[in-house]
């Protein structure tokens, strides 16, 4: 199974680094995560709503030929980290690519 957590903005700062690194050692090999960072878009002189559309389109071109994707959002459904292992158990027996967009 193929996993590609995606963020928008290339320097994190180092506490996200580390932890990001950290989890990524513990994922069976299997897994094939990868982290993939997008470019954030210039926000000086351009409007929110403009700049959420731009960098939206770029996570929608990132997450091409994925079967799943996950987006995380203040707003959305939380779940516990028991649910999402037995969800992503269940995913990985299909053997199908996924995304995590951030």
């Amino acid at each position: 199974m193929k996993i590609n957590l995606i963020v928008i903005g290339k320097k994190m700062p180092d506490w996200i680094q580390t932890g990001v690194h950290h989890y990524q050692k513990q994922l069976p090999a299997s897994l094939n995560f990868n982290l993939i960072t997008l470019e954030a878009q210039k926000r000086k002189g351009k409007n929110s709503e403009h700049i959420k559309e731009l960098e939206g389109e770029l996570l929608i071109k990132a997450t091409k030929g994925s079967n799943l994707i996950i987006v995380f959002d203040e707003c959305g459904k939380q779940h516990s980290t028991k649910s999402m292992t037995h969800f992503l158990s269940n995913w990985q027996k299909k053997w199908r690519p996924c995304c995590f967009a951030n």
